[in-house]
This record gives structure tokens, C-alpha cells and sequence, in this order.
């Protein structure tokens, strides 16, 4: 958006500081399986930090992605205490998370 406009020249809601956003989620692995999760999620944001959450009433229950903007953590969502899947590929690379590329337009830190 900085070679559109600057950002005081934006809407007020483009410019908000913080964001919560409640909605379906769904996740569907296309390497290494098949699998297919449906539940609700919710992304809340807030400058450069970002709390993504997905649960699900299947086996596969929950995922939690938070960052402070230079900090990542992701929550151990399976019954031994480890992480799923997606929760291994997201810590791999932190700046996922931390340039807002999970989230993107919810998340008040991405930079366009």
C-alpha cells in the first residue's frame, strides 16, 4: 500500500491499531495425507502482535499462534504434549508469523 498512498491518507479502518476477527476456520493438509479439519477460529491483533487460535470438536482439537513481533510461540495442541503439523511448519520459519504472512490483512503488522 506505500506505493498507493501513505497511511495517514487512508481510511480510518485501514489504520486501526488493533483488530479481532471471529470466523469459520478450516484446514486441509495436500502433502503427506489427506486430512481435512472444519471448526471456528478467531485472529486478534494488535500492532505487531497476533494471537491466532483454530479449535476444532475432532481429534485434531485445537491450534494456538502468538507472536509479539519479534517473539514466536506455538501452543503443544496434541494429546502428547506436541505440536501438529501446520504448528511445526509455522515454528520452522518464525517470520511467519512475525511479518503477519499467517493472517495477512487481519493482522494490524502486516506490512503491505
Amino acid at each position: 500500500m506505500p506505493a498507493i498512498s501513505t497511511p495517514w491518507a487512508r481510511p480510518p479502518r485501514a489504520r486501526r491499531s488493533s483488530r479481532v476477527r471471529p470466523s469459520a476456520a478450516r484446514f486441509k493438509m495436500l502433502v503427506g495425507g489427506g486430512s481435512r479439519v472444519e471448526g471456528e477460529g478467531a485472529v486478534v491483533s494488535v500492532e505487531r502482535k497476533v494471537n491466532i487460535m483454530i479449535k476444532s470438536p475432532t481429534a485434531y482439537k485445537a491450534e494456538q499462534f502468538i507472536s509479539d513481533g519479534d517473539r514466536t510461540y506455538i501452543a503443544a495442541t496434541t494429546a502428547d504434549h506436541g505440536r501438529t503439523t501446520l504448528g511445526e511448519f509455522v515454528k520452522s520459519p518464525p517470520l511467519v508469523l512475525q511479518a503477519g504472512l499467517l493472517g495477512g490483512a487481519l493482522s494490524t503488522g502486516w506490512n503491505c
